[in-house]
């Protein structure tokens, strides 16, 4: 307990079928949902029941990757980009910002991962309309 009525909670991993219960009863349509989380990746599929588009991390992260990818994806989006080259810019501003000694050890299978209920829709998501 910490002060008058404060309970702390100890930290521990989201169960997939808490976080998919979440998103169930949120109710609309959710469009876009990125965890940029180490290993994040198990919760894709069954995101995918109730949202659009989900981002997720493949492996581990490094924090600047995951500072740079998100700060990349919600500059494009908020641009008006779809979902889809938002991801493809994100990805490529992570890669570009690396250290060329942390670009040397990153892995392939640890980059962020696009997956999208309906094959193509994050062509065709756009979360801000350009003027």
């Amino acid at each position: 307990m910490v002060g008058p009525g404060l309970v702390v909670a100890q930290r521990r991993p989201v169960e997939v079928t808490d976080l998919v219960e979440q998103f169930r009863l949120a109710g609309d349509p959710v469009r876009l949902v990125v965890i940029a989380a180490c290993h994040s990746d198990s919760y894709a599929e069954a995101l995918l029941v109730h949202v659009d588009c989900v981002i997720v991390m493949r492996g581990r992260v490094d924090d600047d990757d995951a500072r740079q990818f998100a700060t990349a994806l919600y500059h494009s989006l908020a641009e008006g980009d779809s979902v889809k080259v938002a991801f493809d810019h994100a990805l490529l501003t992570m890669r570009l910002e690396r250290p060329a000694s942390a670009a040397a050890r990153a892995a392939a299978d640890e980059a962020p991962r696009l997956l999208e209920r309906d094959p193509g829709c994050a062509s065709a998501l756009y979360l801000v309309r350009r003027p």
